[in-house]
């Protein structure tokens, strides 16, 4: 049965951005996947720069 991960999931691992606990229970196979995926379907994700997603990242890495 093949499993399915949620957008979001897929988003923060490709920002590098991801739990490593979580990371480690999904399979390389998937993660290569992700890696090469193209999330530019996504409203609005084309127009992100690399100054927002350093926003994003930093405000997602805090725990509270």
């Amino acid at each position: 049965m093949k499993h399915t991960y949620h957008t979001n999931l897929q988003i923060k691992y490709k920002l590098g951005i991801s739990d490593t606990e979580t990371i480690k229970k999904i399979p390389r196979s998937t993660l290569y996947n992700w890696r090469k995926k193209d999330f530019s379907h996504i409203i609005g994700l084309p127009n992100i720069d690399d100054t927002e997603i350093d926003i994003m990242r930093e405000f997602l890495s805090k725990k509270n």
